[in-house]
């Protein structure tokens, strides 16, 4: 997880206005861990300048591949319905999950994990034909 906040905090200081204001790993958030989170706690959350100088946090999730695909993928949905449902996660209203995963490989085992469920549940979100009369 330093890795990821070094990488961000170098890609950040190479833009001209910063964005990176603040990151908060894992270890930290578990300490004052919400109890209406329900265990739900994030690798880390990263609080950005967004173009008009205000904040946008993101939650970050690091997958090394040392979880099971399945375990991660529902992590992200609970991720997902959190945002869609405008609840806060510690305090925050989070706009996005960026996932880091280790390679190509991993990306599409989650991806199959993520979209398995909702496949066989019906709940596959199906891409709008925007030509259609």
């Amino acid at each position: 997880m330093n890795r990821v906040r070094v990488c961000l905090t170098a890609a950040s200081r190479a833009l001209p206005h910063e964005p990176l204001r603040a990151f908060v790993p894992d270890w930290e958030l578990q300490a004052t861990r919400h109890a209406a989170l329900m265990g739900l706690v994030p690798d880390a959350i990263a609080r950005l300048r967004d173009e008009r100088g205000g904040n946008q946090f993101v939650t970050v999730e690091m997958d090394i591949g040392t979880e099971n695909p399945s375990y991660v993928a529902k992590k992200l949905v609970a991720h997902e319905q959190h945002i869609f449902a405008g609840l806060p996660i510690y305090g925050v209203a989070i706009e996005r999950v960026v996932l880091v995963a280790a390679g190509c490989r991993r990306l599409r085992s989650l991806a199959r994990a993520i979209v398995a469920p909702r496949a066989d549940s019906g709940a596959a979100r199906r891409p709008r034909n925007d030509y259609s009369e």
